[in-house]
């Protein structure tokens, strides 16, 4: 009788194995959700967006929300059009309306107790098409001096901390 048991108990583990294997070998992960390579940095009152990866950008939207009100996410920046963008390069508010067509364009609240999400679209390096950034900014708000990465680290360079480096 315990050997039966043990039989399907194994049998179930192998199954199970067998399935987390082929998910995980069907779906490769290589940045953590919410954490793409990206970094923010205050400029005044406007914000900056650094990109760490070559991607051809074909649109670009930018949200915010208060942690009070975690469910009311608002747009403060959404764009569309083409834009060759290469490790290291900075996006501004002003830049995205210079390059791409804009249909909302404000600054976001960059002050403490915030999240801010970035979605950018495009062919990416790694042949993907999306790359998201989720920012919870520090209680001292968005610095003018380190650049926030969505892995919640604060670095001198805009692409230090974002690979993992």
């Amino acid at each position: 009788m315990k050997s039966a048991r043990r039989r399907r108990l194994a049998k179930f583990g192998l199954i199970g194995a067998a399935v987390t294997g082929a998910l995980t070998a069907c779906f490769p992960v290589t940045v953590p959700m919410g954490q793409g390579p990206m970094s923010l940095q205050r400029d005044g009152t406007s914000i900056r967006i650094a990109v760490c990866e070559d991607m051809n950008l074909t649109s670009l939207k930018g949200l915010e929300r208060q942690l009070e009100s975690p469910s009311e996410w608002s747009v403060f920046l959404e764009a569309e059009g083409a834009l060759s963008l290469t490790a290291g390069d900075v996006i501004t508010i002003t830049s995205v309306q210079e390059h791409l067509e804009v249909g909302v364009a404000r600054e976001p609240q960059i002050q403490a107790a915030r999240d801010i999400e970035i979605l950018l679209q495009g062919a990416a390096e790694d042949g993907s098409e999306n790359r998201l950034g989720v920012f919870r900014l520090p209680a001292s708000g968005l610095s003018e001096t380190a650049w926030l990465h969505a892995n919640g680290e604060e670095a001198a360079g805009p692409c230090d901390a974002a690979n993992g480096d």
